[in-house]
C-alpha cells in the first residue's frame, strides 16, 4: 500500500468550502492551502530544477499566483492538481526567463564592444524599467519585508538559514516571502510604477 503524497488531503466538501473561502479573499483559508501543499509543491518542484532557491521561488510565486487569481478560482479537477499544474507552468516560465537572460548575457560577452544592435538595447531597456520598478516597490515596502528580501534574495540565504536568523519558523518565512511577492506583483501590475 501506498502512502499518500499529502496526510490531510481534504475531502470533495471541505476542498469547495476552502476554495469558497479563499475567493472570498480569507487569509486564513490561504494559509490553510499553504499548510497544506507547500511542502509537497516544493518537493515537486525541487525534482526538476538544480536549485533550492529556484525550487522554493518557483513555490512562493505558485501561491502568489492562486493569492492573485483567487477571486475566479475554479479547479476542476481540485486544488490539488490546481497548483501542481501552477507550479508546473511556473517552472517552464522560470526556465524559459532564464534561458533567455542567459543567452542575452552570452551574446553581450562574446561580442565585441560596439558591436550591439537594437535587439541589445531593447533588451537591456527592459531589464534596466523592471530592476527599477522592482527597486522602486521594494522601497515602497516596510522595513521588516524589505529585511527578508535583501536576506533571500540579495544574500542568498536559503529560507531554513533565514528562519534561524530572524528566530522564525521555516513555515512563517515561506509565508511571508509569498505575501511579499503578491505585493510586488499587484504594485508592478497596477502600473503604479510605469514611467518612474
Amino acid at each position: 500500500m501506498s502512502t499518500p503524497l499529502l496526510p490531510h488531503d481534504a475531502d470533495a466538501g471541505d476542498e469547495s468550502q476552502l476554495v469558497q473561502r479563499l475567493r472570498n479573499g480569507e487569509e486564513a483559508a490561504f494559509d490553510a492551502v499553504y499548510d497544506q501543499y507547500a511542502e509537497a509543491l516544493l518537493r515537486f518542484v525541487a525534482r526538476y530544477t538544480s536549485s533550492p532557491a529556484i525550487a522554493q521561488d518557483v513555490v512562493a510565486d505558485t501561491f502568489a499566483h492562486l493569492w492573485d487569481r483567487r477571486a475566479t478560482l475554479a479547479p476542476r479537477f481540485g486544488l490539488k492538481a490546481y497548483l501542481f499544474a501552477a507550479a508546473q507552468f511556473r517552472m517552464r516560465t522560470t526556465f524559459r526567463h532564464n534561458g533567455r537572460v542567459r543567452r542575452m548575457l552570452d551574446r553581450f560577452i562574446r561580442e565585441p564592444a560596439g558591436a550591439s544592435t537594437d535587439i541589445h538595447v531593447d533588451d537591456v531597456l527592459e531589464i534596466q524599467d523592471i530592476t527599477a520598478q522592482l527597486r522602486h516597490a521594494i522601497a515602497k515596502l516596510p522595513k521588516d519585508r524589505r529585511q527578508l528580501i535583501a536576506l533571500r534574495w540579495y544574500d542568498g540565504l536559503t529560507v531554513p538559514q533565514i528562519a534561524h536568523v530572524l528566530n522564525l519558523s521555516v513555515g512563517a518565512v515561506e509565508q511571508r516571502l509569498v505575501r511579499i511577492l503578491r505585493e510586488l506583483r499587484r504594485h508592478v501590475d497596477a502600473g503604479n510604477l510605469r514611467g518612474s
